[in-house]
């Protein structure tokens, strides 16, 4: 079983507020592209000569929380609310988020505009806007730092303003700011442009806590044939989903976009967003037309792409499994990369092995897109959970593609 300590820094300086909390978590999740969670609670009986302490060190927008799994950080989050609702329970109720959700209140407040920019450089540039003087007092991030690299792909985009604005009947013509947020501005340019990004917490080589901005051109982490975890029920996986929502699926996805610059129009031209390996094995013909998300479209050849990315999305009826691992399994969660390939091999009653031969009747690969911990206190067992996606290999009832 892995042991888990709670820290707490100040967001603005940086300072240990203090290392050794004695928190009582129920979970802590993070995802690729997107804001992660954790709730727990502090016991206000456990030592009271230290609550005052406790309680400054968990100061709500003031102070970053880290969860450390044996002796390595890997959550770290703002601290954001404490809803007491009485307290005749003696517990102090915590949620905090994952610091991307600092730039949701962070706004754009001018245009920032990009001329065919590294789409890593725009991202960077975004962040740093928000952290910068010039966006007013207190905005610097202590402890935060951003990857470099390139994604060797450019695009061109404004942030932060409109070129209409409609009061009434009549519609103006010019550059108004629309106030947008720095979270917002960054998920639509990685979504329409296709990269990955998450804030990672490490350790310095001063040992002091850390975070870094990762960035993946078009994914992050480790893809299939560089990865050997192999994850087994009966093993390490003690439960696993996978729902087949039928109502959902879709073989042939039919991507448009208006072009960058142009207002023409780009369609996605078969073979590109059609699954003929579901087709073949003779599932009827369901079409679905998608929108690209945004501006950004310059060829034929990236919706084409596109849609090919989002048909998996669509076949096999949106599967999406999660796995369960229990404690003091291989991998430990500080192990565990957002966007990193896994193999997944299970026999159960759902999947039940191949009769002839004895193989797993479940035998697939994923990406890691997200994961939860559940740490080990008197009321739970340490659980891990991951979301995975981007599947192939087979079921106990076909192919998976």
């Amino acid at each position: 079983m892995s042991q888990y300590r709670y820290a707490a820094t100040d967001v603005l300086t940086g300072a240990l507020l203090w290392d050794d909390i004695p928190l009582k978590v129920t979970s802590a999740s993070r995802t690729i592209n997107g804001v992660g969670q954790l709730s727990g609670s502090l016991d206000l009986q456990a030592n009271t000569a230290l609550t005052r302490t406790y309680m400054r060190a968990l100061t709500p927008r003031k102070s970053f929380l880290w969860m450390l799994q044996d002796g390595w950080p890997i959550w770290v989050g703002r601290v954001l609310d404490t809803p007491v609702t009485s307290i005749r329970n003696h517990q102090l109720p915590i949620t905090a988020k994952t610091p991307e959700q600092i730039f949701s209140k962070r706004l754009i407040t001018g245009a920032l505009a990009f001329t065919n920019a590294d789409l890593f450089d725009m991202a960077r540039a975004l962040i740093n806007y928000g952290t910068s003087a010039q966006l007013g007092p207190n905005a610097q991030i202590a402890q935060m730092a951003l990857s470099s690299g390139l994604a060797g792909a450019t695009d061109t985009w404004t942030f932060g303003t409109s070129n209409t604005v409609t009061v009434g009947a009549d519609t103006y013509y010019g550059a108004y700011s629309d106030n947008q947020d720095i979270l917002d501005a960054l998920t639509t340019l990685a979504t329409s442009d296709n990269f990955e990004f998450t804030v990672e917490p490490t350790m310095s080589g001063m040992g002091q806590y850390s975070m870094t901005w990762r960035f993946g051109y078009p994914t992050l982490g480790q893809p299939l044939g560089t990865t050997t975890q192999v994850l087994k029920l009966p093993g390490e996986v003690l439960d696993y989903g996978r729902a087949i929502m039928g109502s959902n699926a879709a073989n042939w996805v039919i991507a448009t976009a208006t072009a960058n610059g142009t207002g023409d129009p780009f369609v996605s031209a078969s073979p590109h967003g059609v699954d003929t390996a579901d087709l073949a094995a003779g599932f009827p013909l369901e079409q679905v037309a998608i929108s690209w998300p945004g501006a950004g479209v310059t060829s034929q050849a990236q919706i084409n792409a596109y849609a090919d990315e989002q048909l998996g999305v669509y076949t096999a009826g949106t599967m999406l499994p999660n796995l369960v691992l229990g404690g003091g399994q291989n991998p430990p969660v500080r192990e565990i990369g957002l966007g990193d390939a896994v193999y997944l091999a299970a026999s159960s009653e759902l999947d039940p092995e191949d009769p002839d031969d004895g193989s797993p009747g479940l035998q697939l690969a994923a990406r890691i897109v997200g994961w939860s911990v559940q740490p080990p206190n008197e009321d739970q067992d340490e659980e891990i959970t991951i979301t995975a996606g981007q599947l192939t290999g087979q079921i106990s009832t076909g192919t998976v593609s």
